[in-house]
Order: structure tokens, then C-alpha cells, then sequence
């Protein structure tokens, strides 16, 4: 059998995206997912990033397509053109499988690492295991592209990411973890992460970012692996899953970069989209990484249902008494099925709609006033 797993190319998207959402392939990171398909598969599969030009010929047996919904539209085009039997996945495909289903043979639903040889033969929907033991997978197929992303600011180049969770326990109202992983959490041994780094390390890499939803859910595990990590790292995390303790094993350790999903710095709405934190949380745990020399990025949003002017104004300041190294402040748009999504369908507040995403208007402001609002926080230096 011949088997291609293709990254569609980005999407051509209405003028209504611009400032919202990159259509860049510049900053494109290597697509591990698909890598961890191809390693441990025993099929001799072709991984066809298009994203970097590649190019799909009508040659194979089987095709299957990853990706985010952004390119669902262009693996539905591509999947039309070809001879082959197709096959989607991903998260897109795990949270909205009846949306894909008329258009491919195949949706596979969870994690298909393990799973793709045993279920290529099949048609319909299936629905794979959890994998109980990440350990048990081989380290993912990296494409060897020069152009991929392999820089990251406060970080030595090259720096390669790795994956070393997966799934998220917490149920944030604006995501759709929860759906894709049913709030359950896996990780990989210390040791199995430190081999692949060192793996990493032989072929030049000098730093890792941990592009994950939590790299820090578990403390103990955290500070053991900061005993043991040689190369300078960055992550991803949550205010309420550190303490000082942690904190400076971690830049013992060689973490440089800690990024912080805060999203709002009032506790109303804090609480409305079930982030469980405080401001005052973020504001601590901020201040303890700038007392050890680490970086942080804090991620927010505009635009809730909810949101009224002076709302936006507000957070927007207190942003900035947070102190963070580095701000990114999205307008909010929403894809299917997060809890954020139907409440804005449910209100009427969908003002534009583009293959199911939503960039929506709040009770109480335009959708051209919050992508002006948006835009005014980077004029004024918050992102």
C-alpha cells in the first residue's frame, strides 16, 4: 500500500480574518503529529507538508489529512481531486467528525498514533483508545525543511519542540480541550523526554520549547526533569500550577520562557469562563519568575459575549500592571464545539462566519469595534 499523510496549505481567508488570524506560512512549526504517525507505522509513509510547498500527486493508495479547521476547507478541496482512499484526523476531526464525515472515508476520532495501521482499512467514523502509556511511542518523524520555524525570542537557536503531555485536566469555557481529551492527562516518563532530548541535542538543537496545553500539571515531575535538563527550555502553563519552589528548580534547570494563558484580569469574568484562577494568582506568580530571571509571555482576549467597553479598557490596563516580558492579546473568534461557541450562537452573536468559525460581536459592541479595540492595544505597545 501507498501512503501519503498530508499538512494542507493555509487557507485563503476573507478579508474579516486580517489581524485575527496569520495565513503566514513563515512562522510554520514541523507537523509532529503527522511524524508520530509516520514513525510508528510499520508502512513506508510519505509526510507531504504543503504548508512548505510540497506537492501531492495522485499516486497512492491512501491518503490522510491532519490539520486545524482553518485548513479543513482546503483537505476537503484536495481530498475531492484525488483517486485514493481518504482519511482525516485530528483534533478538528475528534470534535467535529459529522462535519467531516460526507467528505472522506475515513474520520478517525483520538489518537492515531498506534491505531493507524489496524484502522486504515476501514470506512466510517471509528474512535480510537486513549494511549495509556506515551512511553510505548516511537520519538515522531521530523521533516528536514530549513524553513521551518526554529527560533524562539530569549532562546538559543535552533530550538526544536517537543511534546511531552498530552491533554489537559482543567475545562476552560472558551476551549475545546476538554472535548478532544475528556479532561484526562497523560504525560511521558522523565526519562523517555530527556532521551529524545539528548536525541535533539546530537543533531545541534540547543534549546526545546514544550509546545503542550500544561507542561506543568504535575510539580513533582516538573522539578525532577529540571534536575536532569542540559539545554535551555521554554513552556507552556497556568499561574496556579506553580510555586516558588518549582519556580527555581525550573531555572535551575534552564528555563528561560514561561507562557501563561491568562485571558482576562477580572475576577468576573475570570469566573464566567471557568479559568479557576485570580488576578492576583497571575500577579504572584509573575513576580516569583521575574525574581528568577525567567521570561513570561501572558496571553489574553477581547471580545467575550458578555464584554462591554469599558470591560476591554479596563483588563487592557490591568495587563499592563501584570509586569509580563510580553503580551499577546487576541480577538476572540470561536470554533466548534467549545462551550464559548454555543453561547454565542445561542445569543445571536455570530456576526461572521467563516467554514464554522465564528468571529462574533459581544451584547454590547460591534465585531468592527472589537477588532478596532484589538487593534489599539498594539498601537499602544500591549502586544
Amino acid at each position: 500500500m501507498k501512503i501519503a499523510l498530508v499538512y494542507p496549505p493555509p487557507p485563503k481567508l476573507p478579508k474579516e480574518f486580517k489581524g485575527i488570524v496569520s495565513d503566514s506560512t513563515k512562522d510554520t512549526l514541523p507537523p509532529l503529529g503527522l511524524g508520530y504517525i509516520k514513525s510508528n507505522s510499520k508502512h513506508d509513509i510519505d509526510l507531504i507538508d504543503m504548508r512548505m510547498g510540497d506537492e501531492l500527486h495522485d499516486v497512492y493508495d491512501v491518503v490522510g489529512f491532519g490539520g486545524t479547521i482553518l485548513e479543513f476547507g482546503r483537505a476537503i478541496r484536495i481530498a475531492n481531486r484525488l483517486s485514493a482512499k481518504t482519511i482525516y484526523g485530528g483534533p478538528n476531526a475528534t470534535v467535529n467528525y459529522r462535519m467531516a464525515e460526507p467528505f472522506f472515508d475515513l474520520v478517525v476520532r483520538g489518537e492515531c498514533d498506534l491505531a493507524f495501521d489496524n484502522i486504515v482499512n476501514k470506512m466510517g467514523i471509528v474512535q480510537t483508545e486513549r494511549i495509556k502509556d506515551l512511553d510505548k511511542l516511537k520519538f515522531p518523524f521530523r521533516p528536514n525543511y530549513k524553513d521551518y520555524r526554529y527560533t524562539e525570542k530569549w532562546l538559543s537557536p535552533p530550538t526544536y519542540t517537543v511534546v511531552s503531555s498530552r491533554g489537559c485536566p482543567f475545562d476552560c469555557y472558551f476551549c475545546s480541550s476538554a472535548i478532544i481529551w475528556d479532561r484526562k492527562y497523560t504525560f511521558r516518563s522523565v526519562d523517555n523526554v530527556i532521551k529524545e532530548i539528548d536525541e535533539l541535542s546530537s543533531i545541534g538543537a540547543r534549546s526545546i520549547y514544550f509546545r503542550e496545553d500544561n507542561f506543568t500539571v504535575r510539580k513533582k515531575r516538573v522539578v525532577e526533569f529540571s534536575k536532569r535538563m542540559l539545554l535551555e527550555w521554554q513552556c507552556e502553563s497556568r499561574v496556579d500550577t506553580l510555586d516558588e519552589d518549582t519556580i527555581k528548580a525550573m531555572t535551575d534547570g534552564g528555563c528561560k520562557v514561561i507562557w501563561f494563558g491568562i485571558e482576562h484580569t477580572d475576577e468576573q469574568f475570570l469566573k464566567q469562563i471557568s479559568k479557576g484562577i485570580t488576578y492576583k494568582q497571575a500577579y504572584n506568580t509573575i513576580n516569583l519568575c521575574r525574581k528568577y530571571g525567567i521570561k513570561t509571555i501572558g496571553s489574553f482576549m477581547v471580545g467575550f459575549p458578555d464584554e462591554n467597553l469599558w470591560d476591554i479598557l479596563k483588563n487592557g490596563f490591568n495587563m499592563r500592571r501584570l509586569g509580563l516580558d510580553q503580551y499577546s492579546v487576541n480577538r476572540i473568534f470561536a470554533w466548534p464545539r467549545s462551550e464559548m461557541y454555543n453561547h454565542i450562537l445561542r445569543e445571536k452573536l455570530d456576526d461572521f462566519t467563516f467554514q464554522n468559525i465564528i468571529i462574533p460581536k459581544t451584547k454590547h459592541l460591534s465585531r468592527r469595534s472589537i477588532n478596532y479595540l484589538a487593534h489599539v492595544f498594539r498601537k499602544m505597545g500591549v502586544l
